[in-house]
């Protein structure tokens, strides 16, 4: 079930085995996941070697900052992560927390 879930990334279903990804946002960018109609446990990082903040904003809940370095895990079919006021990029990790889903 897992290997079929994949994200989908601006309108671009990514189906893949492995439903964790890792990739940089420049200052002042944002990225919005969707994992289709169904709430999912999504586990996001900040890169301990980021140059600032990371926001994140999943669909019904409060913004999360995460400075480098830190996690968080939240419920949801939406994520947003966005890269606000730091002096470079932001590396973020998202993956589906696999064995947790409603």
């Amino acid at each position: 079930m897992a290997a079929a879930l994949g994200f989908v990334v601006a309108g671009v279903r990514l189906a893949c085995a492995d439903t964790c990804g890792a990739f940089s946002l420049a200052d002042n960018e944002s990225r919005t996941f969707h994992t289709g109609s169904v709430y999912r446990n999504v586990h996001i990082c900040n890169n301990v070697l980021s140059q600032g903040d990371l926001t994140v904003i999943i669909v019904g809940r409060d913004p999360i900052r995460l400075a480098p370095g830190m996690c968080a895990t939240q419920n949801g079919n939406q994520v947003t992560l966005s890269n606000q006021n730091s002096k470079g990029s932001v590396t973020v990790g998202i993956c589906q927390v696999v064995g947790r889903n409603r």
